[in-house]
């Protein structure tokens, strides 16, 4: 295979995960909305409250269009950095480090993904924010101008470490968070409001020591801030670092290394009246600092920056979006290639909700990532080789959602597999071609690769899983290692524990349940605690109480299930929300989808596991037809948070709803959204999706039993364990 000739070097964008909103609007209508707010036009940081009351204000108003994207000043230029570096090998490698909770990571307008998508590897810290920085941005419908960016609530930016790091990009604002090491540091100016004393000593800093690289932004921010004196000269520190100054579509000013005066670089004028000059600025100080930190001179950098400005200025975002070619991407560099673009896929994986897994579906490990997938309830994707091809091992597929490439190279599957993965669990005993070639593609995508080993214990495994997820961020778990033939009897037995065992590390950080509360003991208590009938919870449960021993065992077709004192009763989730409501059960394990669409103020969610995750979705036709003002909902009360001026009559349906959109009775249905593959099978598509919600424990509000609450709480923890622990 091809191996680059350079050691490439890493460029490091520090911010915050941030999402941009952003509202096409006639400009009185945005004037009115922040008249009524407080606030005025221009970068404003009016808090959370106030980005809410003033997107409530837009709705009330005609609009005409609400576009949310990942966002912030940093992460826009490191995409546009990494959009202008082309196909593999790449002589720079983009990283994005930031404060991140797992949280964040499973909302539907998750800013991280896009940024794997354009090659950008992550590197996460701890966050003490459980919800997602948000920015709402109102652009002039006619004009395409940016008239106010109202940003919400930031959390203080931790020192990100340098380590491995050539340069790292941040805002002025953030500049703490640069470490101490030796990186040089290029700064932006965006969304600045002053330039404190403790702002100056720190470039002062940065100067002193010859890491001060570059200052990016706008001419009225280098004149509000003092970067430039009076007469539009490069000022005191700001003499020795490259300068770069945006002014909308007048010249770009440069001032070049221990330069006080200006050179100006004609822009191109953009004569399309749909342009949008959001993020253009952010694009082309991602493309302009790529060139440069590639050697190319003040001239060529302008014009890759030109670039990249131009590609975003033409979409209603402050990125332009990208689509992905996997066979464009690194075809060549593999000397392997694709006759489909397989541009939908990276988007596609992320479309399921929860932690996700996601294979090759060879024999041996792949498939034992298929199996864990569905004893934890997780969604999962056999992402294939063209024809199905792989080493047969006479195991049954159906049932799973399989995806073949537009290539029957190995080599080209376990390539796309890492890219489509936010990173890779490997367990590889054999030292396997296919092994070797994982670790190839970890390290060229910029991918973080975890290596378990039969020496692991599966305690051992779910840490290391859990540790390594947190500090990459990951959700999309990819996992591979050696195949069938290659393992004895014994080796598949350990692999098949560890695999679970790390699947249920990663999803482990989606939880959110207090370990201390869970109490076994509460089945010597004559509590009833109902479980969902579903299949694959249902023998979960059965697999922990049975380890717990104490009984005989728990036929799997009865309804009702005695352990200790304690009576198990299994329905489904929506008979159970009404039965806790009611008094009739103390506790209760259930799809929380259901709690919300049942909005009863009798219940209340106390724990919620990791597993088990349903999308609540707007389901629709793949190709737009002629609408009766008719849907379909599985979930009437969550129908309900549509736009109520639309005049649609809802139809309440239990199962099968895909059927009756697909027959043409329904415009769309309000359902279940996992993998996607019964909406695919019946020409369907996610139009909208509206929540994640996982496994939660339920129990009466008024009239809680702490012995109820304590057994659901160990049965939602012990499942989410199975494997990782030995049952106490």
């Amino acid at each position: 295979m091809t191996q680059t000739p350079f050691d490439p070097l890493v460029v490091q964008g520090i911010c915050r995960p941030i999402v941009d909103r952003t509202l096409v609007v006639d400009r009185a209508d945005a004037e009115a909305v922040l008249a009524e707010v407080g606030v005025p036009s221009g970068v404003t940081f009016p808090g959370d409250r106030v980005v809410r009351a003033a997107r409530a204000g837009a709705r009330t108003r005609g609009y005409r269009n609400e576009l949310s994207s990942p966002g912030g000043p940093v992460s826009n230029a490191i995409y546009a950095l990494a959009q202008s570096l082309g196909a593999y090998p790449r002589r720079l490698v983009p990283e994005w480090a930031g404060p991140v909770d797992p949280r964040q990571l499973n909302v539907i307008d998750d800013p991280l993904p896009q940024l794997r998508a354009a090659g950008i590897r992550i590197r996460a810290v701890e966050s003490s924010a459980a919800a997602l920085p948000e920015s709402l941005c109102f652009v002039d419908r006619e004009s395409g101008e940016t008239i106010a960016i109202l940003v919400g609530d930031r959390e203080g930016m931790p020192a990100i470490d340098d380590a491995g790091v050539h340069l790292q990009l941040v805002q002025l604002a953030d500049l703490p968070a640069v470490s101490s090491g030796s990186s040089a540091v290029a700064v932006m100016t965006a969304d600045a409001r002053e330039l404190t004393p403790a702002l100056r000593a720190r470039l002062e800093e940065l100067q002193a020591s010859g890491r001060l690289h570059s200052v990016f932004g706008s001419l009225d921010e280098f004149r509000r801030l003092g970067v430039l004196d009076a007469d539009g000269r490069a000022s005191g520190v700001f003499v020795a670092p490259e300068l770069v100054a945006t002014d909308a579509g007048n010249p770009v000013r440069l001032w070049a290394r221990d330069a006080a005066d200006a050179i100006l670089m004609d822009v191109d004028r953009l004569d399309d009246s749909d342009r949008v000059f959001l993020g253009a600025g952010d694009a082309y100080t991602g493309g302009y600092l790529g060139a440069r930190l590639q050697g190319m001179t003040i001239a060529e950098s302008h014009a890759a920056g030109q670039r990249e400005a131009r590609l975003t200025s033409y979409h209603m975002r402050a990125r332009a979006p990208m689509q992905v070619n996997m066979n464009e991407l690194f075809g060549a560099f593999i000397e392997r290639s694709s006759t489909t673009t397989d541009w939908h896929l990276s988007e596609r994986v992320r479309q399921a909700p929860g932690p996700t897994i996601i294979s090759s579906m060879n024999s041996g490990v792949d498939t034992l990532a298929s199996e864990a997938a569905a004893m934890l309830g997780l969604p999962f994707f056999g992402i294939m080789p063209e024809g199905g091809r792989r080493e047969d091992d006479g195991l049954d597929l159906g049932g799973l959602h399989l995806i073949e490439l537009g290539s029957p190279s190995f080599r080209f599957c376990t390539w796309a597999n890492v890219y489509l993965g936010d990173g890779t669990v490997l367990l590889d005993v054999s030292g396997g071609e296919g092994s070797a070639e994982t670790r190839r593609a970890s390290t060229a995508l910029g991918r973080p690769l975890l290596e378990l080993s039969l020496d692991d214990s599966a305690e051992v495994a779910f840490r290391r899983a859990r540790e390594w997820a947190a500090s990459a961020a990951v959700r999309t778990v990819h996992i591979a290692g050696s195949r069938h033939t290659h393992l004895s009897h014994d080796q598949l037995l350990v692999m098949k524990q560890l695999v679970l065992a790390a699947a249920q590390g990663v999803a482990s950080l989606f939880e959110d349940q207090d370990e201390t509360r869970a109490d076994a003991g509460g089945f010597l208590e004559p509590v009833r605690i109902g479980i969902p009938a579903l299949r694959e919870v249902s023998a979960a449960i059965r697999r922990h109480l049975l380890g717990l021993g104490g009984t005989d065992g728990l036929p799997f077709d009865s309804l009702v299930w005695e352990f200790g004192r304690a009576t198990l009763i299994r329905a489904r989730s929506r008979d159970l929300v009404r039965a806790v409501a009611a008094g009739e059960l103390d506790a209760a394990l259930v799809g929380e989808d259901m709690v919300l669409d049942e909005d009863d103020d009798r219940v209340e969610v106390v724990a919620r596991a990791g597993l088990h995750w349903s999308s609540v979705a707007v389901v629709i036709p793949r190709s737009p037809r002629r609408e009766s003002g008719v849907i379909g909902a599985q979930y009437p009360g969550i129908a309900g948070w549509l736009d109520p001026s639309a005049s649609r009559v809802v139809v309440p349906v239990v199962g099968a709803g895909e059927g009756w959109v697909s027959a043409g009775r329904f415009d769309a249905v309000v359902d279940t959204w996992r993998t996607g593959r019964t909406a695919e099978a019946n020409g369907l598509a996610l139009g909208r999706e509206l929540l994640r919600a996982p496994l939660c424990v339920i129990v009466p509000r008024e009239t809680p039993s702490a012995a109820a609450s304590g057994a659901a709480r160990s049965l939602l923890l012990g499942i989410s364990r199975i494997g990782a622990s030995p049952p106490s």
